[in-house]
């Protein structure tokens, strides 16, 4: 009797969390960005999201046309000079 419970309660393991929706929204190049995960990993989640995040500025910095000091706005205003 002892050996089963203690088979039992070796083999009990407690559920894996259940998945939840992560989500963040930021402006982006003139829009509204929203990012949504559905994960049971949500430090996982807001991990991924920043690097999501920092991308989506890397490329604003580049190629945004709202932003004068971007790549694409220094071409253009250079330009026929």
């Amino acid at each position: 009797l002892l050996a089963a419970g203690c088979a039992l309660l070796l083999g009990c393991r407690p559920a894996p969390p259940a998945p939840a929706l992560v989500a963040e929204s930021r402006l982006a190049m003139g829009s509204s960005l929203t990012v949504s995960l559905w994960t049971a990993d949500e430090p996982g989640a807001r991990a991924a999201l920043a690097r999501v995040f920092a991308e989506f500025d890397r490329l604003e910095q580049r190629l945004s046309v709202w932003r004068p000091d971007s790549d694409v706005a220094r071409l253009n205003a250079a330009a026929g000079q």
